[in-house]
């Protein structure tokens, strides 16, 4: 009994001594940089645990060799173990100090010291972390610097893209809208060199608010073509000795050396025209044998016309010889009204149509 306690007092003291052992290796590695020693660990004098051995028991350690236990360092990660089976398999032989060999080719890699003690039994290791010099960091992004003038340039280009994009957008839908109607053709008012004419609508205020003398005539309509109430205003010749015709192209001229309604003559008037939708004549070419033209006087008194005849006349010789047929009635004895606008291709050079539109209607009963 008394060799049993006496070895368990033993293996006891040798496991603290194994600790110490170990806790001044790590001081030691804490303490320098790459050391390189070895020593033989040997046991404490100064352990108040201790009991004195017997001469038997000297003799037994002295014939064991104690094993080497080494240290070394690593780069291996953080791991610690030290999990005896039992007393007995804890006994120190030796403790090497030596720097591991670093697995990674990286030298900014954090570096560790392994402490490896061999046993009898098994191996325990104990790894920490020398140094925490070298930690990863997250990538750092690069902070974006605008300038002003870029902000602006973007804005004005994204502007220009838009307006680009709008514009293309409303001309496929208008191309669309379009397709299949009629395009109009821009024609133009008859207007002798230096003569000036005004294209506005009058207004109904204005058209109401006309007065002329009793005896002259006042309105002009044409109920087929849609002309209602058109100012009458008198004219007489030009320069060259031509009919002149009124200053707005939406009156009607009477040429005042031509009979009064409703004096048993003939009455003259013209108006500006060209095409539909030009002056108050533009659509005449397009009225019916039949159709019934009125006119209204500065006393109320209203007369109406029915168209005779209408007649096409190339301006020059053929439209002047023209003319005398139209001082006349189409019935002897007949009061008469007659018509006369422009028709045909407009002359940029000489500023006037190719044809001239004659209308004849007689009184009606």
């Amino acid at each position: 009994m008394g060799n049993k306690s006496t070895k368990s007092t033993q293996k006891s003291n040798e496991v603290a001594k194994l600790e110490q052992a170990v806790t001044e290796a790590e001081a030691e590695l804490n303490s320098k940089s790459e050391p390189q020693i070895k020593k033989q660990a040997s046991p404490s004098k100064n352990d108040s645990n201790s009991e004195e051995p017997t001469s038997d028991n000297k003799e037994k350690s002295s014939k064991k060799s104690p094993k080497k236990s080494k240290i070394t360092k690593s780069t291996a990660p953080i791991a610690s173990s030290f999990k005896p089976s039992s007393a007995a398999q804890l006994t120190p032989t030796a403790i090497d100090l030596t720097p591991a060999k670093s697995t990674t080719k990286s030298s900014s890699a954090p570096k560790t010291r392994k402490i490896k003690i061999e046993t009898p039994g098994d191996n325990i290791v104990v790894s920490r972390s020398s140094s925490n010099a070298n930690q990863l960091k997250l990538p750092v992004v690069r902070k974006l610097h605008f300038k002003l003038s870029h902000i602006i340039s973007a804005i004005l280009i994204i502007l220009l893209i838009a307006f680009i994009a709008r514009v293309a957008i409303w001309e496929h839908d208008y191309l669309n809208r379009m397709e299949g109607s009629e395009r109009d053709v821009v024609t133009m008012v008859e207007v002798d060199e230096g003569e000036e004419v005004d294209e506005e609508r009058p207004t109904e205020t204005e058209v109401a608010e006309y007065v002329v003398a009793p005896d002259k005539p006042r309105y002009f309509s044409i109920p087929s073509l849609g002309i209602y109430n058109a100012r009458i205003v008198e004219i007489g010749l030009k320069n060259s000795g031509e009919i002149a015709t009124p200053y707005n192209i939406y009156d009607v001229g009477w040429y005042q050396n031509s009979s009064l309604p409703g004096t048993n003559g003939v009455s003259i008037m013209d108006g500006h025209g060209g095409g539909p939708g030009i002056g108050i004549f533009g659509s005449l070419p397009k009225i019916s044998v039949g159709a019934e033209i009125l006119v209204e006087m500065g006393d109320g008194r209203q007369f109406k016309y029915i168209v005779a005849d209408t007649t096409t006349k190339a301006l020059g010789d053929e439209a002047n010889e023209y003319m005398s047929e139209v001082f006349t009635s189409p019935q002897t004895g007949t009061e008469s009204l007659s018509l006369i606008t422009c028709t045909g291709d407009y002359w940029l050079a000489s500023k006037t149509y190719s044809h001239r539109f004659f209308l004849r209607a007689l009184l009606a009963e």
